[in-house]
């Protein structure tokens, strides 16, 4: 099979079922994990922030 044929085989799978939305659900919910993790840490919420804005900047990026 043709590389450009696997391509749109593999890309029409991952449409069908729906693999983006599911990516998100799981981004979304690991992202609370993290906060509701990072909120029981003991410091100062200034330092806390730091963490936050760069994990904000790592979901948020294209890839």
């Amino acid at each position: 099979m043709p590389e450009t044929e696997k391509i749109s085989a593999v890309t029409a799978l991952f449409e069908q079922l729906d693999i983006a939305r599911h990516t998100e659900i799981a981004k979304s919910t690991f992202r609370q994990q993290a906060y509701e993790s990072l909120e029981a840490v003991q410091a100062p919420d200034a330092k806390k922030q730091v963490l936050i804005q760069l994990a904000e900047q790592l979901m948020e990026r294209e890839v």
